[in-house]
């Protein structure tokens, strides 16, 4: 197992089978995040520094992109904050697509949402991700909002619970 997915199954709890689909890379002191257009082809990069500031950088001038927009089908898909998180969710076999940060949402991607039936909006336990979920349920209106705990997020409640209770607390959306 590579460095990158070590990081992925062993220290974020993500199932091996996700951390490979993900094919990150570890390079130097950080991990390389590929994203990827809706036909599997490369788009840009996100850089992730275990406890760096910040944590996470982008490519210098490049703008936001949907983390896994190859999920966004018909059916049930989870938007969630963050790469892991992403992963976390997908690391249950639920289909998710993911946001950089909890305000990285463009209104051009409303589209790419706006047709899929059981659509759950998981952003962050804290005020930036509440607040940008009520947001988003005003531009998706079918949706649900899972409602995480205070100061966790979906790799959290992975890490400490297991992938039953994530299941559940995403279950639980209203």
């Amino acid at each position: 197992m590579d460095e990158a997915s070590r990081y992925l199954v062993e220290v974020r709890k993500i199932h091996p089978a996700v951390a490979d689909y993900a094919a990150w890379r570890h390079e130097g002191h950080e991990y390389v995040i590929p994203y990827y257009d809706a036909l599997g082809r490369e788009r840009t990069y996100r850089f992730h520094v275990p406890g760096g500031k910040p944590k996470y950088r982008s490519l210098p001038g490049d703008s936001p992109h949907l983390y896994c927009v190859e999920n966004v089908r018909y059916g049930q898909v989870v938007l969630a904050e963050g790469e892991v998180d992403t992963l976390s969710v997908l690391s249950c076999g639920l289909k998710a697509v993911g946001v950089s940060g909890a305000n990285a949402f463009h209104k051009s991607w409303v589209h790419l949402l706006d047709h899929v039936d059981d659509l759950i909006i998981a952003l962050d336990g804290d005020e930036a991700g509440r607040t940008s979920a009520r947001n988003l349920k005003s531009l998706l209106p079918q949706a649900r909002l899972a409602e995480l705990p205070e100061g966790y997020d979906l790799n959290d409640v992975l890490k400490e619970e297991g992938p039953k209770s994530l299941q559940t607390l995403l279950a639980q959306a209203k």
